[in-house]
């Protein structure tokens, strides 16, 4: 169950993300955005990252499993209103680095609770 979680995460997270059009695929794998990406607060016209900003800072406070499934369970929730009432999202390297760079973080939080 945790491991399919962590993969559906992951996987939704990596379809979020824009990797450069002209470097090869094992260039992109390497390089990681600058921690500098991810703004204070999200612009006022990306609310999917202000969004992913509130769910990597839920679970990053989450000392147990239970904790994150609340998370989960919430993330779930906005996915499937997303399916039924897209926000359309700023497009451009800026938005596609600072949405790569809040994945990262709130799968790391999730990993590190997960493995404990």
């Amino acid at each position: 169950m945790k491991l399919a979680w962590l993969a559906a995460l992951w996987i939704a997270l990596v379809a979020c993300s824009k990797p450069a059009q002209d470097e090869p695929a094992a260039k992109r794998t390497e390089t990681k955005p600058e921690p500098a990406a991810v703004p204070a607060t999200a612009p006022a016209n990306d609310p999917v990252l202000a969004a992913m900003m509130k769910f990597r800072d839920r679970a990053c406070a989450c000392k147990d499993e239970a904790c994150l499934s609340a998370v989960r369970d919430d993330m779930n929730k906005f996915s499937n209103q997303q399916a039924l009432n897209p926000t359309v999202s700023p497009l451009g390297d800026a938005h596609a680095n600072a949405m790569t760079a809040v994945s990262k973080q709130l799968t790391d939080c999730i990993v590190k609770v997960m493995s404990q």
